[in-house]
């Protein structure tokens, strides 16, 4: 999925290169749990070939 579509996140606050541009970051009481969301998706895309997909 990477070497398609490049890096990708639930949000943009994710994205490798962007953290800390968000002005809700400090009071975000979202972040922590979609970060570890992010992270299981990631793993799960990583044991994932494109044969599974189709």
């Amino acid at each position: 999925m990477r070497a398609i579509d490049g890096d990708r996140a639930l949000t943009e606050c994710l994205i490798s290169g962007k953290e800390g541009e968000c002005g809700l970051e400090d009071s975000c009481s979202i972040k922590s749990p979609v970060t570890k969301l992010q992270k299981e998706v990631e793993e799960l895309f990583k044991s994932k070939t494109i044969s599974d997909f189709v």
